[in-house]
């Protein structure tokens, strides 16, 4: 019964996902945590900034460099281990640590986007991919 349930309400959940036109299937990949870019009133600078960072996501979850934005030194007070980078409207911060709890080992590795509010809201329109894994044993 469990399984039947939850086939009801995943196809539940994907009728009622918006649909896009051809043109951002084709250009949005399933790495992607952005969507709704085919609105044509969006202006450039907005619309550059959101495809240049949704591409340098894609290029670093595939284990790549960022596409776009280029290597900053980190911040003074950082909040995050991992490289620095500055985009078009955006910095991104690339996450590689490693943690421990309970006596278990974690990784953590992806991207986190932070996009220029110009002061406006702080901390407001961020987006984040980082992944958490397993690490083996210490023997």
């Amino acid at each position: 019964m469990k399984p039947f349930l939850a086939l009801v309400v995943a196809t539940a959940l994907l009728g009622c996902a918006p649909k896009q036109d051809a043109e951002s299937r084709q250009r949005f990949t399933p790495c992607s945590p952005i969507a709704g870019m085919e609105d044509r009133d969006l202006p450039a600078d907005a619309r550059r900034a959101i495809l240049e960072a949704q591409e340098d996501v894609c290029a670093v979850l595939a284990g790549s460099r960022p596409v776009h934005a280029r290597s900053v030194a980190p911040p003074k007070v950082k909040q995050f281990l991992g490289q620095h980078y500055v985009g078009r409207g955006y910095r991104l911060v690339v996450v590689q640590d490693t943690f421990e709890v309970g006596g278990a080992y974690f990784a953590t590795y992806g991207p986190i986007v932070y996009f220029d509010s110009h002061g406006r809201n702080p901390g407001v329109g961020q987006i984040s991919q980082v992944r958490v894994v397993t690490l083996p044993p210490v023997r």
